[in-house]
């Protein structure tokens, strides 16, 4: 299971956060079936979490390791934009 990290200074809430390919993208869901939104850069999905104060366990959705078939060329793109996205977060 993966922890995402809250930013310091920040209120957030603490909720399971998943994660699925979609569209090219990924989306985020706060609680089963509750989307937030779409990004399709490590920069977007910051935004997203920062605009939403998210922090919690994170869990994937199978679309990830099959991102092809969700609009990503390759099986691996959806996890290379997530791992984008740790770097960018530190």
């Amino acid at each position: 299971m993966y922890k995402m990290k809250k930013e310091d200074n920040k209120m957030t809430r603490s909720k399971t956060i998943f994660v699925e390919a979609n569209n090219g993208g990924i989306q985020l869901y706060v609680g089963p079936g509750n989307s937030i939104g779409t990004a399709k850069t490590a920069e977007a999905l910051n935004e997203l979490i920062n605009k939403n104060n998210l922090s919690g366990s994170v869990h994937f959705g199978s679309s990830m390791d099959f991102a092809s078939e969700y609009g990503f060329k390759n099986n691996d793109g959806a996890m290379k934009l997530w791992d984008q996205l740790e770097e960018l977060r530190g």
